[in-house]
């Protein structure tokens, strides 16, 4: 009987956070037009981060995103 309260209790937890999840999301989303430079630049690495994006790359991978999306040349911007 123990066990199947605590299932029971694990359950309405996950239940709970489902239900959460939509305002979280939306929560993120309107704080990407926050005033303060600082909340804006957190909701957008709390997004990314979340999309799998890690939050720093190094920077022959940025090239090679931006090469594969077409925007712009490999040589471009690089240092040497």
């Amino acid at each position: 009987m123990k066990n199947q309260k605590s299932e029971n209790g694990f359950e309405q937890a996950w239940s709970a956070l489902g239900e959460a999840l939509p305002l979280a999301v939306r929560t993120l989303a309107d704080l990407l037009g926050a005033q303060d430079e600082r909340v804006r630049l957190r909701a957008s690495m709390a997004i990314l981060n979340r999309a799998g994006i890690p939050e720093a790359q190094p920077v022959e991978h940025i090239y090679a995103i931006a090469k594969l999306l077409g925007l712009g040349s490999s040589d471009s911007g690089k240092r040497g």
